[in-house]
């Protein structure tokens, strides 16, 4: 008779620092995106320090959002910038005239304050990110530290049970049995 053994896997234990260093990796990763765009934000706006007026000469559209395109001159040359930002249609109509701000040094970089990415919803996406980047590296730090008491209490069981069964083999070794149970 031919019977069949099924083995059945064991699962291995966590190994609660690895999943500790896992948190604090991504959370160090998230904190740095969350952290490297609104300070590309920040920086453009400092930058930007020449002011001039620019003029709105054409609206690209995506769906029921728009787009303007800025027309402005700066130092005797005509610049053309096309917005990447979509907002509601309204906001601007062909012909607005809107401040601008321009990098001196670099005329490409342009900052136009309440239009520029890293405003509004993105910089709510960027605290969102660090807010969860710091909550993973707190998490991972919480984690780490309860990892580190465990192995710190487990060696300290394991060491105790070594007195507690050398005690006992002492104790066995010394009865004799002429000695009364008590």
């Amino acid at each position: 008779m031919n019977r069949s053994i099924k083995k059945t896997a064991v699962p291995k234990p966590v190994n609660y620092l690895q999943v500790a260093f896992i948190f604090i990796i991504f959370g160090c990763v998230m904190l740095y995106f969350g952290m490297s765009d609104s300070t590309h934000y920040d920086e453009l706006k400092k930058d930007c320090s020449f002011s001039t007026k620019a003029t709105v000469t054409r609206l690209n559209e995506k769906g029921s959002k728009i787009a303007p395109v800025f027309e402005f001159e700066y130092q005797g040359r005509n610049y053309k910038y096309t917005g990447d930002v979509y907002k509601k249609k309204g906001t601007y109509e062909i012909g607005d005239t809107v401040k601008i701000y321009i990098d001196p040094i670099t005329s490409s970089r342009i900052f136009i304050p309440g239009y520029t990415k890293g405003e509004t919803w993105s910089k709510f996406c960027h605290i969102f990110t660090i807010i969860i980047g710091l909550l993973l590296l707190g998490m991972g730090i919480f984690i780490f530290v309860l990892a580190l008491l465990e192995k710190k209490n487990s060696s300290n069981t394991i060491n105790h049970l070594d007195d507690v069964s050398t005690d006992c083999i002492d104790e066995v070794s010394t009865y004799d049995e002429t000695d009364e149970y008590q």
